[in-house]
């Protein structure tokens, strides 16, 4: 059930970090170290411990790339909360680190990453759950298509409408106000959300499966809609 502690704790960690960054203060740094103490559960997932610091190095890009000022304070927040991340989570990170000695990882990794099957199950799981068209509606496909009797009223068309006004809206307001820096801030974390939550579907699907074939470590997002979409809502 670490999934349920992730929905608390990845705004709230992104908060702290994006405060920090804005106000270009160390002590949020601190702050975000000691939050991943009482939410350590959720970091038991090596998918969401990648997703958390994939969205928090996407907050320092972001701000390293927009400001022309000051960029040596925004590589030394980043490390500084690195480095205090692994402090703080040092009694857990210990053993892990004793779990992955060459033998008993070899053994473990050796039944997890198999590149045939997981390329498999991504495909079948981008090509149920990765389409733009059900994406930009907000819809887990199978759930829609497969599930309850009272969810086939969401394939009707005033609802897909609306659906897609929704979307619409989004996109609207990120392009008006693309020069307000919080709103291009999320704006582009929404898009990079659509992008990857797709998986290896069209367009440019060829990325990201390029990316999961040459890294093993990324096949535990085999199912990139599940593991990827906790990014959609902030």
């Amino acid at each position: 059930y670490n999934h349920m502690v992730l929905w608390a704790f990845l705004p709230l960690i992104l908060l702290l970090y994006y405060r920090g960054l804005r106000l270009k203060d160390y002590k949020f740094s601190i702050l975000t170290a000691i939050l991943t103490v009482p939410f350590s559960f959720t970091l038991a997932s090596p998918a969401f411990l990648i997703l958390i610091w994939f969205l928090l190095l996407y907050t320092s890009l972001f701000f390293f790339l927009l400001e022309k000022k000051t960029k040596i304070f925004y590589i030394k927040y980043s490390f500084l909360a690195l480095f205090l991340f692994i402090f703080v989570n040092l009694w857990w990170l210990s053993s892990f680190l004793s779990f992955i000695s060459p033998q008993q990882y070899s053994n473990s990794a050796s039944r997890f990453f198999i590149t045939e099957n997981n390329l498999s199950t991504l495909s079948y799981l981008s090509s149920k759950l990765g389409k733009l068209t059900d994406l930009f509606r907000f819809m887990h496909a199978s759930f829609f298509s497969d599930g309850p009797y009272w969810t086939k009223i969401y394939n009707f068309p005033p609802f897909i409408f609306l659906e897609f006004i929704i979307a619409g809206i989004i996109l609207h307001v990120i392009l008006k106000y693309r020069k307000v820096k919080s709103v291009l801030f999320l704006g582009l974390l929404f898009l990079i959300s659509i992008f990857i939550m797709k998986g290896n579907q069209p367009p440019f699907g060829e990325i990201f499966q390029f990316g999961f074939l040459k890294v093993p470590i990324l096949h535990v997002f085999r199912n990139p809609f599940e593991k990827l979409g906790f990014l959609l809502p902030i």
